[in-house]
């Protein structure tokens, strides 16, 4: 069958998208093309790009109806309901193409409200709300990312068609760097953007406080970030280096974050966040180190063991996170536990592997 990813929300080569579900179909004999209105810089085969930035609804609708009759898919998978839009009035035309909503994102979300006063922020997220609605009504079948996400539609239409494929790595892909003492010699990474909303602020007290704490240990901390508008305190200790880096391909960052020896994602701890699961938890963890991750419910909910090969916290907590570090600085069979702990979970569970049949399923079902 011909297969089209219309995305809205996406650029062309994300992760899941591209290097999974694309690569997952075109294995299974699938001709698979990709949509998408994030940007027009793009010469990648069967995928047609444009930057709908500043263009009405209509006109964004518009264009992508033409990309999608370029394709003329049996198959449409749409990232939003503004895609789906679109695949409904492509399918006015072929009443035998079936529409996939693939649930990742919030929709509303907390970045399409953003300093709206009370009012015309109660008015968006009802408008918003009853559209991703609509857009779960015109939908055939669902792809869901996450459990907390997926509950609205599973309420509302819980008779039609739906998997739950969430965001593991697919391990083969991670390079695999050997354990050292982190006592001597610690590299600790956050990749995301730098704002206090995503807890950037947090690590970087934790970092300066447990290097400060630990004046024998030799400290790095790599930022992975696209943006640099966030001010370094000038108060870093001698025994702590701070790098920042672009951010990396997918593949390049597959093989580097390896090096690293512990990762940290302290984001605020917000209704929304909570209830949103990392993805890049999966490929830390098929890096066979541990994590320090903000206390989420969808962490405890998709990764129970989660303990067991990092820790689960406040990020508002400084003290008791230096204390996390601490441990795994001073004890070195529990670093080792939970670098051994991770990368078994990744290989035996949490693997792309282990869960892309069912995407290949529920298309030969549609």
């Amino acid at each position: 069958m011909k297969i089209a990813f219309a995305l809205i929300a996406h650029y062309p080569t994300d992760d899941r998208v591209y290097f999974q579900f694309a690569e997952t179909l075109k294995q299974a004999g699938h001709k698979v093309f990709i949509i998408s209105a994030l940007t027009d810089d793009c010469n990648l085969p069967d995928t047609q790009c444009f930057d709908s930035k500043g263009l009405p609804k209509t006109l964004l609708i518009s264009k992508l109806l033409n990309c999608i009759s370029n394709c003329n898919p049996d198959i449409l998978i749409c990232d939003s309901p503004i895609a789906i839009l679109a695949a409904k009035k492509y399918k006015k035309q072929h009443k035998k193409v079936r529409i996939v909503y693939d649930v990742t994102e919030w929709y509303p979300s907390k970045k399409n409200l953003y300093r709206l006063p009370f009012i015309k922020k109660t008015g968006k997220i009802l408008l918003l709300s009853l559209l991703s609605w609509y857009a779960g009504l015109l939908a055939d079948a669902f792809i869901f990312g996450e459990y907390y996400k997926a509950k609205p539609f599973r309420f509302l239409f819980f008779r039609k068609k739906h998997i739950y494929l969430s965001y593991y790595a697919i391990i083969d892909w991670i390079k695999i760097y050997p354990q050292k003492n982190i006592s001597e010699e610690c590299n600790l990474l956050y990749s995301g953007p730098m704002t206090i909303e995503k807890g950037f602020d947090k690590v970087l007290d934790v970092t300066i406080k447990t290097a400060k704490n630990h004046p024998g240990t030799k400290f790095t901390l790599t930022v992975i970030s696209g943006i640099n508008d966030y001010p370094v305190p000038s108060n870093i200790p001698q025994n702590l280096l701070i790098l920042r880096k672009e951010i990396l391909p997918f593949m390049d960052f597959c093989k580097e974050i390896g090096k690293q020896d512990l990762f940290f994602d302290l984001r605020v701890n917000d209704f929304e966040n909570t209830r949103s699961l990392p993805i890049k938890l999966f490929y830390y963890m098929a890096c066979s180190r541990p994590m320090i991750y903000t206390n989420l419910k969808a962490i405890r909910h998709s990764v129970p063991e989660m303990e067991q090969m990092g820790y689960l916290v406040n990020p508002s907590d400084v003290n008791t996170i230096c204390e996390c570090v601490s441990n795994y600085l001073s004890d070195n069979e529990l670093y080792k536990n939970h670098c051994e702990t991770a990368r078994k979970s990744a290989h035996e569970k949490y693997n792309w592997n282990n869960i892309k049949d069912g995407l290949i399923q529920l298309i030969s079902e549609l």
